[in-house]
């Protein structure tokens, strides 16, 4: 939906038009130059866009990941399937109005999923971080942010008995992660924290290209300098 501020009453916003978007969940929207608006999320079967209906790809199980195109009018510009089974939990743009999308793949063992499409919604790529078991990984509490020269680095948890990105302390529940790719979809880095209650709260790039990240933890963190939480838990830049 897009809203505007009253001039009548101060704080409110009056609603300019709405659409609805399928049969399952959305993970995020953006907005480009032009004011259009991508919006990023799953859907069960079919998607409906205003009046229009997409079926969905063949799924191995659970809802297929999409992103959506409209103009600041709310009219349809385009819609893409992101050949994933799972959902969206994160969307941005780099600076030259490519989108990325990071979320949750339940094709195999669920494992954490990042893509990049062009400004047309053609899927450029698609990179997963898979569990090094096959079992399943819940991931959650995840920090997403996309760099302006093209990248993207994403900081949460995950809740089971192996390591989603690589080899490392095991904490137990909640422990931390961080996956970072380069605007061709490399990897850059990936970490694990043996951090028990681990969460990402926020991430961002600066114009050039240092990460800073921002999340809760309790017992050790090792970021470098080793943290202790002082209390239950703690916050960390």
């Amino acid at each position: 939906a897009a809203c505007v501020p009253s001039p009548e009453i101060h704080g409110n916003l009056e609603p300019l038009w709405s659409i609805a978007l399928g049969t399952g969940t959305l993970g995020g929207v953006v907005t480009d130059p032009s004011n259009d608006i991508i919006a990023a999320g799953s859907s069960f079967g079919t998607l409906t866009v205003g009046g229009r209906v997409f079926a969905a790809p063949p799924s191995k199980r659970g809802p297929a990941s999409f992103a959506v195109k409209l103009n600041s009018s709310g009219t349809f510009q385009w819609q893409r399937w992101l050949s994933v089974s799972g959902k969206v939990d994160k969307i941005g743009m780099d600076a030259q109005g490519n989108i990325y999308v990071a979320g949750e793949s339940y094709d195999d063992a669920n494992s954490l999923y990042i893509a990049k499409l062009d400004p047309t919604g053609a899927l450029l790529w698609r990179r997963g971080f898979q569990s090094n078991q096959a079992q399943n990984t819940i991931l959650y509490e995840m920090a997403f942010a996309v760099a302006p020269t093209g990248g993207a680095a994403v900081i949460g948890s995950e809740n089971g008995p192996e390591t989603l990105v690589e080899a490392g302390p095991d904490a137990g529940p909640d422990m931390g992660f961080l996956v970072a790719v380069d605007a061709a979809g490399q990897t850059r880095y990936t970490k694990t924290y043996g951090a028990a209650l681990f969460a990402g709260v926020g991430a961002g790039f600066d114009p050039a290209g240092n990460l800073f990240v921002a999340g809760q933890f309790s017992g050790n963190l090792d970021l470098g300098p080793a943290l202790v939480a002082p209390a239950a838990t703690a916050g960390f830049v």
